[in-house]
């Protein structure tokens, strides 16, 4: 992350898909989607996101990849700003949609 223009995100990319080494990058779609399903506690930053996330996991980079390409998925069709809940296909344990089904 001494390098100009890398940051946390770009770093975890780099050994993650690059290095073959277990570190998950949190970018606006896993940090976002985390949070929904109530992986991580609402009031969660990056740092933490990316902490509890990996506690939760085996340091396998197969397991890594696929956890960070699930979560960005999500995050990028489904769980936007604006979610689509109706199309969604984890809803059923999704924390964020559960509370808002019930407001209506």
């Amino acid at each position: 992350m001494e390098l100009p223009g890398i940051g946390p995100k770009s770093a975890d990319c780099f050994l993650e898909l690059g290095l073959g080494m277990p570190s998950l990058p949190v970018d606006i779609n896993v940090y976002r989607t985390a949070k929904r399903l109530g992986f991580v506690p609402l009031s969660a930053n990056r740092e933490k996101v990316k902490e509890i996330i990996e506690s939760l996991i085996p340091k396998d980079i197969e397991i890594y990849r696929a956890v960070h390409t699930y979560l960005l998925a999500l995050g990028k069709y489904y769980c936007k700003a604006t979610p689509k809940c109706g199309e969604c296909p984890v809803t059923e344990w999704c924390r964020y949609f559960k509370k808002h089904q019930k407001k209506k």
